[in-house]
């Protein structure tokens, strides 16, 4: 705002304009002081609300500014069941992405912490901060704005995770011994199985082994008898002439006598 334009109402819409940017940015409505849930910013008879920011998107430091361009258009729209969805769009229009992972790594590539008093600063958080006369509360104020209460958090939230890790760990441990047992028995019944299938197995083999043995004897047997009856058959006209000269000189003698 320039020096001599005159400056805006104190019913301005200036704190509506704030809630619109962190409520499009996925800050949770809890923390604009002008509700509990996203259904609190939808107007009465509407079924949802809708919300659009562009981000400028210039300079070394630029994201993704071959896909985006020079702006990143955000638009959020919510209803009154709860549904969001997000679409996030280059400086044309252009959809590029929906999904909220996206629209943190734009918040995070452009250090936007929409969640941190010390970046969007509501009335209500600020008049509660010049009014708190005892240090403690200016303290946690200070601890939300540097971010160390959230880190404090996740700390605690670490630790409950390692003492339930510890839980199951020993829960784990106490079963082992049981659990040994059981697979020194299955091992055994295994080892036996594997035994018997492999006495199978030698079995079908000698089956078939025998089955062919009885085909080679029989083929044993008749190579022989092909060869007998070669032979015979070789011995059938010396027989056959033999048998014509005897019953020439039958022939002979019967007709001298």
């Amino acid at each position: 705002m320039m020096p001599d334009e005159p400056a805006l109402p104190l019913s301005g819409g200036k704190s509506a304009v704030l809630s619109a940017i962190t409520i499009a940015l996925g800050g949770k409505a809890i923390s604009t002081g002008r509700g509990n849930g996203l259904k609190s910013f939808v107007r009465e008879g509407q079924h949802k609300a809708e919300v659009t920011i562009a981000l400028k998107n210039q300079g070394e430091e630029a994201y993704k500014p071959k896909e985006y361009g020079k702006s990143i258009v955000i638009r959020r729209t919510f209803t009154r069941d709860g549904a969001s969805s997000w679409k996030i769009m280059s400086k044309d229009g252009t959809l590029i992405s929906t999904k909220r992972d996206e629209l943190a790594a734009i918040c995070d590539h452009m250090n936007i912490q929409v969640d941190n008093p010390m970046n969007v600063l509501t009335q209500d958080a600020a008049r509660q901060f010049l009014s708190a006369s005892h240090p403690s509360d200016k303290y946690k104020f200070f601890l939300r704005g540097t971010q160390l209460s959230q880190l404090s958090e996740e700390y605690d939230t670490c630790l409950d995770n390692i003492n339930q890790t510890k839980k199951v760990l020993h829960q784990k441990k106490q079963v082992i011994p049981d659990l040994r047992v059981a697979f020194k028995e299955a091992s055994a019944r295994f080892q036996e199985a594997s035994k018997a299938r492999e006495q199978r197995h030698k079995a079908s083999e000698l089956k078939k082994e025998l089955a062919w043995a009885h085909v080679a004897s029989k083929q044993e047997e008749m190579e022989a008898k092909f060869d007998d009856l070669a032979k015979a058959q070789r011995r059938l006209p010396r027989i056959e002439a033999e048998l014509e000269t005897a019953e020439v000189c039958m022939f002979h003698s019967a007709t001298y006598d």
